[in-house]
C-alpha cells in the first residue's frame, strides 16, 4: 500500500503541470474567442454605420436638382435662381454627412484602405467641383465649430483653386482672409 502511495506521489507534479498547461490553453482559447467576438462586433458596427451613411447619401442625392448634380464638374454650369436654394440645402446636407463621416474615420470606424479610402476619394472629387467650391464659400460658416473638417475642405479646395486659371471665385481661408480671384490666378502661375 505504501508503494502505491509513493507511486502516486511521483505522478502528482506531472499531474499538476499537465493541469496547469490545460488551464493555460483553455485561457488562450477563451481569449481568442473573446477577441474574435469583439472583432466581429466591430465589423458589424462599422457595416451598420456604413449602410446608414449610404442611405443618407442616397437621400441627399435625391434632394439635388438632377441637372445641378450631373453638371457639378462643369466649370461654366450655373445654378438657376429657381433651384439655388434647393441646391444650397442639398450641398449643406452633403457636407454635414461628410463632416460626420470625417469624424468617424478619425475615430477608426472607417479603415484607410477600405471604406474610408473610397469615401475620401469621392469626397475630394466632389469638393473639387466648381459647384462645391462656390457653395462652400457661403456654407463654411456652418462648420465653424468643426475646425479640422473646415481646414480639410479648405486644403482640398485650395489645391483646386490654385490650379485654375483666373476665375471669379474668392477663396475664404480659415482665418477669414479672402484671396481674390486675381491673386488666385497669380498663385496658379
Amino acid at each position: 500500500m505504501e508503494q502505491i502511495i509513493n507511486q502516486i506521489k511521483e505522478y502528482v507534479p506531472f499531474a499538476q503541470l499537465l493541469s496547469t498547461i490545460i488551464a493555460a490553453v483553455s485561457v488562450g482559447f477563451a481569449a481568442f474567442g473573446i477577441f474574435k467576438t469583439l472583432r466581429n462586433n466591430q465589423r458589424q458596427t462599422n457595416s451598420q454605420i456604413f449602410l446608414d451613411c449610404v442611405k443618407r447619401y442616397e437621400k441627399i442625392l435625391e434632394a439635388f436638382p438632377p441637372k445641378v448634380w450631373l453638371n457639378r464638374f462643369n466649370p461654366i454650369a450655373d445654378v438657376t435662381e429657381e433651384v439655388a436654394g434647393q441646391t444650397t440645402m442639398a450641398v449643406l446636407r452633403y457636407l454635414n454627412l461628410c463632416s460626420e463621416e470625417f469624424y468617424l474615420k478619425k475615430q477608426g470606424y472607417f479603415s484607410e484602405y477600405g471604406i474610408g479610402g473610397i469615401w475620401e476619394e469621392v469626397l475630394q472629387d466632389n469638393l473639387s467641383t466648381p459647384l462645391f467650391v462656390r457653395e462652400w464659400e457661403n456654407l463654411r460658416v456652418e462648420f465653424k465649430f468643426d475646425k479640422e473638417f473646415t481646414d480639410y475642405v479648405d486644403s482640398v479646395q485650395r489645391k483646386v483653386i490654385e490650379s485654375l486659371p483666373a476665375k471669379t471665385i474668392n477663396l475664404t481661408l480659415t482665418n477669414n482672409e479672402q484671396i481674390p480671384a486675381k491673386q488666385i490666378d497669380e498663385l496658379s502661375k
